[in-house]
């Protein structure tokens, strides 16, 4: 024990401690499930909703449980969302939210996204606050240079379209191969 000291001791139990720690979170995290579950199949059943938000919300309730596919995945393509920021907004200009809906209907899909974004905190505590701050700093930087170089800021390049870009390309990646066929 002289030879490593107390190292070996300390990393045993801050190990111990961080899954201790970790359990607890994904557990109080419980009924944020379910009321995402809830709140979604309702806005699922409203007759007022437009079909590009019906599969947004579908994707968050079919992944509340399981994101770390779609977190790794954001690491890769937030440099790529920014590179296309500032030299081909054409190809990510169809991510931007332009739908003109009703108030109340994007009232109630932003809460269900912030409910999402909660529990996606609570099930991965390291991995999704490190691609936010990812996303804090390229996409602000890619928008600086994009204004500077094309003399105009391009509308709607903020948080929620690299992620509708994160979550529409990890989607598609991670279904069959007979379901990317047949859309």
């Amino acid at each position: 024990m002289t030879e490593f000291g107390f190292w070996p001791v300390l990393a045993v139990v801050a190990l111990v401690g961080l899954t201790s720690l970790y359990q607890r979170i994904y557990r109080a995290a419980q009924p944020l499930r379910l009321h995402l579950a809830a709140v979604g199949e309702a806005f699922l059943a409203r007759e007022d909703v437009s079909e590009r938000s019906r599969k947004h919300v579908r994707y968050m309730l079919d992944h509340a449980f399981r994101s770390r596919g779609e977190l790794i995945f954001g690491f890769f393509a937030v440099p790529v969302v920014a590179a296309l920021t500032i030299f081909r907004m054409r190809v990510i200009a169809q991510y931007v939210d332009t739908d003109l809906r009703n108030p109340e209907v994007k009232a109630h899909e932003d809460a269900i996204v912030r409910l999402h974004d909660r529990i996606t905190l609570a099930n991965h505590p390291i991995l999704a606050p490190l691609l936010e701050l990812e996303i804090l700093l390229f996409m602000p930087l890619a928008v600086l240079i994009r204004g500077a170089v094309k003399g105009r800021v391009p509308a709607g390049t903020d948080r929620n379209m690299v992620m509708n870009i994160i979550e529409e390309r990890a989607q598609t990646m991670s279904a069959p191969s007979w379901m990317r066929h047949a859309a």
